[in-house]
């Protein structure tokens, strides 16, 4: 993985969905490298098509998470830019299906 945009998710990262985290986190990590908490199948992302937002509690079709290192929030359809650090949406196209 050498080389790689550190923002550039991949088949099978996931995204933490311990509240106030949703870090990224690479396919062959059990648990949160941020927090800790064990991988949920809520947040896994597959080869980027068939995702189902609506299948998360509490997220909207559209909803994206932040894709800044060190950031990961969870952002509602309508923000243009994470409402934490301020970084535009289609900063690493992370936005969710």
């Amino acid at each position: 993985m050498y080389g790689l945009n550190k923002t550039e998710v991949m088949a099978g990262d996931w995204y933490c969905s311990a509240m106030n985290c949703g870090s990224h986190n690479y396919a062959s990590r059990t648990s949160c490298y941020r927090c800790g908490s064990v991988k949920s199948d809520y947040y896994g992302i597959g080869a980027g098509c068939g995702y189902d937002a609506s299948a998360v509690p509490g997220w909207k079709s559209g909803d994206w998470i932040c894709s800044r290192i060190g950031c990961g929030m969870h952002n509602y359809a309508s923000r243009a830019e994470c409402y934490k650090c301020k970084t535009p949406r289609d900063f690493g196209e992370s936005e969710l299906y």
